[in-house]
């Protein structure tokens, strides 16, 4: 009996063996900066540099000579301070926007909130740290969506009387130019993208009353001449929400996006197609219940209840009923095919355009005070990694204006859901990571993730704690991990954490960032040894 339960335990580990990942992957915090915080102090604006490190920026609080100082500080990638300076600019001056480059910073201004209001641009040079200044003037109401640069030229994306407009300036000649061919009646911008071969892409939507909707994808120099254009026009009934392209790493560009069906607001699915203009590309459409694990979230009983509702209904041909809203974040293009990104949310109240009935509120990759990725999310080689496209979603207004009530709504984020797409543009596999009690006064973005020589790392912080999830694409498996932010000192404990002011971002590589504001408590210290700081981690995920 011994023996044969002896035999009965190996065979038990085992096989056990054949169905645990061989993985043993782990995220370590390197690297830590912490500057003390008053409550009257200005929040940091975090700008990542790629390899270059990271830029902080906020308003001083003081001023000199008649004008509002800024306070700037250059981090390198181990989170030491290599560079600060205090820059004076104008009382009315508002930070709406950021791009870089390699060794090349831009931050974008604006005078108030007034539509009509001039844009005042900064061009840093991160080698000798002198800057140019341009003041930039539209002469019309412009309201700002999406902002980015190529070359020596910084893109406007917008609207202009409620119709979508696209501005050029040319630092070179100081000039600011309208490129023709928008402007266009019941049309949406959804995306501008810069490309890895200094162009930009436009991706724009019906918002007529037609029940046949097309996307339009145009390509340009940074001059604004039209080098590629295609049209592509969605199945009956299915109206595009939202979209973004990749950004020419490989040698296709893929759309992605979500759709609804009739004037619905909420997304019923994801379509994708790669861009052909020289002949015509399937669009593929994908129902959120297609999807293995989007459905995650609600719980294994409900998700099951769900599904099996949603393929009763595609068997009898109805049109689906289940609907979420849905945040896309960015691409990442591997060699194999494209990593989708997306966060499904809820809102208190609705988020959509004050202009249209789809789309997204404001462009979080570019709002100011919540380090992202600018309008071009993308980093690995990427001409521009961090530009305020929020770079991250592709909304509507990349800051708060008279016709936006954006971030006054309790917002909470339910999950983040990867999807792999094949060079077809075909979903070939996902991953979701379920959201703890998220919840924000805005739509932020709350996750962001990594590709390793072991799966997909996704990860996000909450209330001190650094949670993500190892998955190994087409295995059942996947490994879960949380662990504390890493403190200053060992004596050091957390008394109190934001997570309002903080959150967590892909750097470069395998690295991420985390940052946000805490009271600390040294209990080595039998004086003052409370701190309220400001902090940023530097994690890599192994």
């Amino acid at each position: 009996m011994s023996r044969a339960f002896y035999l009965f335990f190996i065979l038990q580990f085992a096989f056990a063996g054949i169905y645990t990942p061989k993985v043993n992957a782990q995220i370590i915090q390197t690297n830590r900066f912490e500057a003390e915080h008053k409550s009257s102090d200005h929040n940091f604006n975090i700008i990542p540099l790629n390899k270059e490190g990271l830029i902080l920026t906020r308003e001083s609080g003081k001023f000199e000579d008649n004008k509002k100082l800024w306070d700037i500080i250059q981090l390198d990638s181990t989170l030491n301070e290599i560079w600060s300076d205090k820059i004076k600019l104008n009382n009315r001056l508002d930070l709406v926007g950021y791009e870089y480059a390699p060794q090349q910073l831009y931050l974008l201004f604006r005078s108030g909130e007034a539509e009509s209001n001039n844009f005042t641009l900064l061009h840093f040079s991160l080698a000798t740290h002198q800057y140019s200044e341009y003041e930039i003037k539209h002469q019309i109401e412009f309201r700002l969506t999406h902002f980015t640069i190529v070359g020596s030229t910084a893109i406007f994306g917008g609207y202009a009387m409620k119709q979508p407009a696209v501005l050029l300036f040319s630092m070179a000649e100081k000039q600011l130019k309208v490129v023709p061919g928008f402007l266009l009646h019941d049309t949406e911008l959804l995306d501008i993208r810069i490309n890895l071969n200094s162009t930009f892409n436009v991706l724009l939507a019906d918002r007529g009353k037609k029940e046949t909707k097309r996307l339009l994808i145009r390509t340009y120099d940074e001059t604004g001449a039209l080098l590629l254009e295609d049209e592509m026009t969605l199945d009956k009934g299915k109206t595009p929400l939202t979209g973004i392209t990749s950004a020419l790493v490989k040698d296709e560009i893929i759309v992605i996006g979500t759709y609804g069906l009739g004037a619905a607001k909420l997304a019923t699915g994801f379509y994708s197609a790669i861009i052909d203009p020289y002949k015509e590309q399937p669009i593929h459409y994908t129902e959120l219940t297609q999807l293995e694990h989007f459905v995650d979230y609600l719980g294994e009983k409900k998700a099951a209840k769900v599904k099996r509702s949603a393929e009763r209904q595609r068997e009898r041909a109805k049109p689906p009923t289940f609907k979420n809203s849905i945040a896309l974040i960015r691409i990442h293009e591997t060699d194999k095919g494209f990593l989708l990104l997306s966060e499904v949310y809820h809102s208190s109240t609705s988020l959509n355009s004050s202009y249209w009935g789809g789309g997204y509120p404001y462009n979080m990759y570019g709002r100011p005070g919540y380090g992202g990725y600018g309008y071009s999310p993308y980093g690995y080689g990427y001409p521009y990694y961090n530009s305020r496209y929020s770079s991250g979603y592709p909304y509507s207004s990349s800051y708060n204006n008279s016709n936006n009530n954006y971030h006054n709504n309790e917002v909470r984020m339910l999950e983040s859901v990867m999807v792999f797409f094949d060079e077809q543009a075909k979903p070939n596999w996902d991953e979701s990571l379920k959201f703890n009690n998220v919840k924000y006064s805005g739509l932020e973005q709350a996750s962001d993730f990594t590709e390793t020589s072991k799966g997909i790392r996704i990860m996000y912080k909450r209330n001190g704690e650094i949670l993500s999830k190892l998955s190994v694409p087409h295995d059942d498996h996947s490994l879960m991990d949380t662990v504390k932010v890493k403190l200053l000192n060992e004596s050091d404990i957390i008394r109190n954490d934001s997570d309002q002011d903080g959150a967590l971002r892909h750097w470069y590589k395998n690295n991420f960032y985390t940052w946000g504001y805490h009271t600390v408590k040294d209990k080595s210290k039998s004086q003052d040894p409370t701190r309220y700081v400001f902090y940023i981690n530097k994690i890599t995920a192994e």
